[in-house]
């Protein structure tokens, strides 16, 4: 995987059945992840990796 970044759980959100995480970058950059049906609950602090495939991107402008 080549977007690969270390970041902290800054904070967990339940929405339903979703679980939506928003996760620091080292840089400060923020990340959003939505999980679904998840069971091992990821915590707030807690230093994670988070990646994806270039082909699964979005690219947003301001």
């Amino acid at each position: 995987m080549a977007n690969r970044f270390s970041g902290e759980v800054k904070d967990v959100i339940f929405k339903g059945p979703y679980v939506h995480y928003e996760v620091a970058l080292g840089d400060g950059r923020l990340v959003r992840a939505k999980k679904m049906g998840e069971r091992d609950l990821l915590t707030r602090g807690e230093r994670i990796q988070v990646g994806w495939d270039a082909a699964d991107a979005t690219l947003l402008h301001d």
